[in-house]
């Protein structure tokens, strides 16, 4: 049992090299439950590849599929949805694709339903999603649909790569509440997808861009990305802070997964303002005064999915747009998956991507 009240099991013999159909993976059985297992490879169906997975990178939403708190996951599975890979085989065979880098998405929406011709797939009631729904890339292979394969430019290795899901929600939240040259914008919440989001926001010519965390050694990562303030929640109460700004925030974002960060967004927001709420608070409530956004015309946009920003993340990071090495703070195997999860789900060790390097026997 981990500090976390989460128990691991492990079998004595994961030695699966003679064993052609098996492989290595985390599955959750259930919340609170989770195991490395030996497991059979996939078999692909017509449409699909086979992909080695190289880093897959913990994500806040799998701390929630691990504890329970995550909606619509269907147990048991293998969780990761933030991942990178080498394509080892197709079906129908394809010189297109084998040998190959890629990324994927992760949604397959039905395609039929009233988003779905919207070119909303994100919000289908029938949508499935890797790593919560059906098998992830918490494993030494994976499977997905040659449609959802992005295929990567030699100058992105696979390390990095793992950040192009996360950059992808980041491009969908900055474009959501259309941060400009004009805004000031407040960022609550430093990990990987604040940080995304304070890039983003640099590279968009904001005028002042003010990060809000719980955790110094994120926030200074924040202010070597170029914060205009850094703000560590703890010691200083972030609603009197950004208020005692010269410039009220035209533009605020949760990326912490607080339910009590709307409340203080509306307080300190200008009017006409708009917020993007991208963390996920789960189950959690707040209190608030919908007159607040009312009388302030307040916009509030909220953020689910990667959409449609897959080239464009890849882009920003081949053409070195978007500094990925000081998001990726630690690297773990496949069987330290237990240490790198209560890591991450700790913020220890100044923590923000935690990646598992399923061909790493040990971490040196």
């Amino acid at each position: 049992m981990n500090e976390w009240g989460v128990s691991m099991t492990t079998g004595n013999d994961f030695e699966t090299r003679g064993s052609p159909n098996l492989m290595k993976g985390i599955v959750v059985e259930k919340p609170h439950k989770y195991s490395l297992q030996k497991l059979l490879i996939p078999v692909l169906e017509s449409g699909e590849a086979l992909v080695k997975v190289n880093y897959v990178s913990f994500c806040g939403s799998d701390i929630g599929t691990i504890e329970g708190t995550m909606q619509d996951v269907t147990y048991p599975v293998v969780p990761g949805h933030e991942w990178s890979g080498t394509v080892v085989e197709t079906n129908p065979a394809s010189d297109n694709f084998i040998g190959k880098s890629i990324v994927a998405d992760l949604q397959y929406p039905c395609g039929k339903c009233k988003y779905c011709v919207q070119g909303k797939g994100y919000l289908c009631r029938d949508l499935k999603e890797q790593g919560f729904n059906i098998d992830g890339a918490f494993a030494e292979y994976t499977k997905v649909s040659l449609e959802k394969i992005r295929i990567l430019p030699p100058n992105i290795d696979l390390r990095e790569a793992c950040l192009i899901e996360p950059l992808c929600v980041a491009l969908n939240a900055a474009k959501r509440v259309a941060i400009g040259k004009e805004d000031s914008v407040v960022i609550f919440g430093a990990g990987a997808i604040g940080l995304l989001i304070l890039q983003i926001a640099k590279l968009l010519k904001a005028q002042a861009i003010t990060l809000l965390d719980l955790v110094e050694e994120r926030l200074q990562v924040g202010k070597i990305l170029g914060a205009t303030n850094v703000v560590n929640i703890n010691k200083v109460d972030p609603v009197q802070y950004i208020k005692s700004l010269k410039k009220s925030p035209s533009v605020l974002v949760d990326a912490s997964g607080s339910a009590n960060v709307l409340k203080q967004a509306l307080s300190i927001i200008e009017p006409g303002g708009r917020i993007g709420i991208v963390g996920n608070a789960a189950s959690e409530c707040t209190s608030l005064r919908p007159s607040t956004i009312m009388t302030k015309a307040i916009e509030i946009f909220g953020v689910l999915s990667p959409y449609g920003y897959w080239k464009e993340a890849i882009n920003l990071i081949a053409n070195g747009k978007i500094n990925t090495n000081l998001l990726i703070t630690h690297v773990f195997s496949l069987a330290e998956f237990e240490r790198a999860f209560t890591i991450f789900s700790q913020r220890k060790d100044g923590a923000i991507r935690v990646l598992i390097n399923t061909e790493m026997e040990v971490t040196p």
